[in-house]
């Protein structure tokens, strides 16, 4: 009957780019401890920074903008940003803190904590981010969003008490 489409497309340059000649090769360790070789993006410079957060278990976080700088707004937050967290421990427990502290408040909350523009040596490795086609239909009926996929509920888009939501894709 009918199909919505949504599309997320982001790319940009960093506010204060990475020099490419300070890039290097080093060694990536995974939360499994699998070693691969990987370019890291380095930089000294003030940053936006905090470490051993408590909110965040001890991690540390910095966080990178994106975009030009705009000096009408040069007191304002940048509309975009990455944050790059730290875990104070190595491995698969050390991450899964992390995301555990962050799903047990708001991100807002840990941003408070980074009010301190300090000088940090940061370096990170080389990254392209991308996400295909995931079918999210049992996480929403998981967390108790599934009359649309089984009652009439759908009448206002149909006479037809046929008609259901069969999947939602991301």
């Amino acid at each position: 009957v009918a199909v919505l489409v949504n599309a997320v497309h982001f790319k940009s340059d960093w506010t204060i780019p990475f020099e490419k000649n300070l890039t290097s090769a080093g060694q990536f360790t995974s939360t499994h401890g699998q070693k691969k070789e990987a370019m890291f993006m380095k930089a000294t410079r003030n940053m936006n920074f905090a470490a051993d957060v408590e909110l965040l278990r001890g991690a540390s976080i910095v966080q990178l903008d994106y975009g030009e700088v705009d000096a009408s707004k040069r007191d304002e937050d940048d509309e975009f940003a990455a944050f790059f967290i730290l875990p104070s421990r190595e491995g698969e427990g050390g991450i899964n803190d992390v995301i555990q502290s962050l799903a047990d408040q708001s991100f807002d909350t840990v941003l408070d904590q980074m009010s301190s523009w300090r000088k940090v040596a940061l370096s990170i490795p080389r990254f392209r981010f991308s996400y295909g086609t995931k079918s999210i239909k049992a996480e929403l009926k998981s967390i108790g969003i599934s009359a649309c996929f089984e009652d009439e509920m759908l009448l206002e888009m149909s006479e037809d008490p046929s008609v259901r939501l069969n999947e939602v894709l991301h």
